[in-house]
């Protein structure tokens, strides 16, 4: 009798077990669900932002600067801060694997949306005149400098602010793009830096301040201190 007991108990917490697991995957699966579909729509939004600025472009090349490159700058900035914020939640997907096989087309969608940007901003720079600075951040995830380099140019970026853009490219992202971008930019090795027109290996903060402030026309503060470097 007392043996039944036992069984009928131990059955009892391994039903009770079961569906507590069953629960939890259910409860997990809606979560992620939800989170894809926010993801989803934050894609929509940043793509229907740079279709909005390549009608913004056709309107710069039929209106003239004066008229279209204030609102491009306007513009640029909204889609930029969507897309930094779009990166940071991915960083932090990846890192907690919510998305399973989801998550390479969603790193496939970012780069193909951070590449088009990059090169939309490149033609307003020289349409626009403007003294915004563009770095490529070239990375790597078995790349053992990427990881203290990416947190120094965090640094200049949320103290430069508007005036930095920065484009972070996964080396290992094996697309025909990509791979272009690469053999064009002479890119083998990662930590890689494109800033105007030099190609750099992993910068110190010093080293990165100096580069970034030497080439604004217009300094800005931060240049002022021993080139961006005092409060580093």
């Amino acid at each position: 009798m007392a043996k039944e007991t036992i069984v009928r108990h131990v059955l009892a917490a391994f039903v009770i077990a079961t569906l507590l697991f069953a629960a939890g995957v259910l409860v997990g699966y809606s979560f992620n669900a939800v989170k894809i579909d926010l993801v989803d729509k934050q894609i929509n939004d940043m793509r229907s932002d740079l279709e909005n600025m390549q009608l913004e472009f056709m309107y710069l090349d039929t209106m003239g600067e004066q008229h279209a490159c204030p609102v491009l700058e306007q513009e640029s900035g909204r889609l930029l801060k969507k897309l930094n914020t779009f990166g940071d939640e991915l960083t932090s997907y990846e890192d907690s694997k919510d998305f399973g096989s989801v998550f390479s087309e969603l790193k496939n969608t970012y780069h193909f949306l951070q590449i088009r940007t990059w090169m939309l901003q490149e033609r307003m720079k020289r349409q626009c005149n403007s003294d915004k600075l563009i770095v490529l951040y070239f990375y790597s995830k078995n790349c053992d400098d990427c990881k203290n380099q990416g947190f120094i140019i965090s640094y200049f970026k949320q103290n430069l602010e508007d005036r930095l853009m920065v484009f972070a490219l996964d080396t290992d992202w094996d697309q025909p793009m990509m791979n272009a971008i690469k053999a064009d930019l002479n890119i083998t090795s990662a930590p890689s830096i494109i800033i105007g027109n030099g190609k750099y290996g992993f910068l110190t903060k010093e080293q990165l301040g100096e580069t970034l402030c030497n080439e604004y026309q217009q300094k800005p503060d931060l240049c002022n201190t021993t080139a961006g470097t005092t409060n580093v």
